[in-house]
């Protein structure tokens, strides 16, 4: 098992200095979004395959995801590795599709081209 750190903590200890996704920031988490944690040596980036939200605690929620990118160190885990932890445990969130957007905004595109690209690329998915 993967052991993270609570980044709740450090943003209570380092209030001004460290900053973690809002709470309503963390009820849109989907499938798909990519979510940042850290093992204590390093940080980095999974993919959420499966998000449980926890009514009572939105941080003890339960986020299934793969990592998505290589790691420096050596470990028993990398890239592709399937791993369980709470949303206390994220330091940055990014929305997939709202990142597509901007960089389609970025090319000059309409909100029609946009719309009609992101729908085609849906379709794909499924």
């Amino acid at each position: 098992m993967v052991q993270l750190i609570d980044a709740t903590q450090y943003a209570d200890q380092y209030q001004g200095t460290f900053e973690i996704p809002d709470i309503e920031e963390l009820r849109q988490i989907k499938k798909n979004w990519v979510l940042k944690v850290c093992d204590g040596s390093e940080r980095f980036w999974t993919q959420v395959t499966e998000i449980e939200f926890d009514e009572d605690n939105i941080y003890d929620s339960k986020v299934t995801a793969v990592i998505d990118n290589h790691l420096y160190y050596e470990k028993d885990y990398d890239y592709g590795t399937i791993i369980e932890y709470k949303l206390k445990n994220i330091y940055a969130v990014k929305n997939p599709t709202q990142e597509r957007y901007n960089a389609l905004r970025e090319m000059n595109l309409t909100n029609e081209q946009i719309l009609h690209l992101l729908i085609y690329h849906r379709r794909c998915m499924v």
